[in-house]
């Protein structure tokens, strides 16, 4: 039987680090902060920062992602930026919370839904592709040409990308360009918006 303890704030700083990296603590917010060297009303991190502070604890939460994502405040995000998105996702897909999942898409949606709007992908590459579905379903790529075409000329003809087709065609045929590659936002006229 594996031993936890419920508050990791009454423990030295000696015992505290060994149970941390053992695990052996309840999984909660305040657990989490105390391990972090955080105090209970600060902010949690972004993984990127945990991971390369902690790599016990970044593994732990990876394990328990789902009780994690319960924990994160409205205003409290997994990731900030996209350079490490395809890294975490990476150890979220190959995770033992997501492999055991029944429904592992509306599990990877709400993962997806706290990752900041400021992390969207500019430019779709090689790395992403395992991910560019789920990404462009929770709206993280920039709708540019290169993207859309990337995405039809990669992903296009598998079946389960098929349903992500319309929406970039509708946004590819019926959104303003602003300038360079990219569309303005919410761009679409009444008359061809077909969502109605």
């Amino acid at each position: 039987m594996h031993f936890a303890v419920d508050d990791l704030s009454v423990l030295s700083i000696s015992l505290l680090s060994k149970f941390v990296s053992q695990d052996m603590y309840t999984f909660s917010r305040h657990n989490l902060l105390t391990a972090l060297n955080l105090n209970s009303d600060d902010r949690f991190p972004v993984l990127k920062k945990i991971k390369e502070s902690n790599t016990a604890i970044y593994k732990y939460i990876i394990d328990n992602i789902d009780g994690y994502l319960n924990f994160l405040n409205d205003d409290e995000y997994v990731l900030d930026e996209s350079e490490s998105l395809a890294d975490i996702l990476s150890d979220i897909y190959n995770s033992a919370y997501y492999t055991a999942s029944d429904n592992s898409a509306v599990f990877i949606d709400s993962f997806l839904s706290k990752v900041s709007p400021e992390a969207k992908i500019s430019s779709l590459n090689e790395e992403l592709k395992k991910y560019a579905p789920d990404l462009l379903r929770n709206d993280l790529v920039s709708y540019t040409f290169h993207n859309i075409f990337w995405y039809l000329k990669e992903l296009m003809f598998e079946c389960d990308n098929i349903l992500v087709v319309p929406e970039l065609l509708r946004t590819l045929v019926f959104a303003r360009p602003c300038g360079g590659d990219q569309f303005a936002a919410g761009t679409v006229s009444p008359s061809l918006d077909m969502s109605r």
